[in-house]
């Protein structure tokens, strides 16, 4: 099932991380080694109950298996080792 709201990602100057998962918040770390290689560690999330956890937690592992990352004027892509897609994100730009 498809969340009501839309998942978002959003990576701070200092390592750290935090998003939307449909449902609940969750927060972590990430290590950028070299141009397109980005872990991410997931640090939690808040516990609510909604009835898109499916998506949710299927959200939630895709994050946690990233490992590439290629980066556009647009668009953000995080794959995992494979290459395989993972996600996909419209870039928006604080101005």
């Amino acid at each position: 099932q498809i969340p009501e709201k839309s998942p978002d990602l959003q990576f701070s100057d200092s390592s750290a991380f935090y998003g939307f998962a449909g449902c609940n918040r969750f927060f972590g770390k990430y290590d950028v080694k070299e141009q397109g290689d980005l872990t991410i560690h997931l640090g939690g999330a808040t516990m609510m109950s909604c009835p898109d956890m499916d998506f949710e937690q299927i959200y939630l592992n895709a994050i946690s298996k990233v490992e590439k990352y290629t980066v556009s004027k647009k668009e953000l892509v995080l794959k995992d080792s494979k290459g395989k897609l993972n996600l996909q994100y419209t870039l928006k730009h604080d101005n």
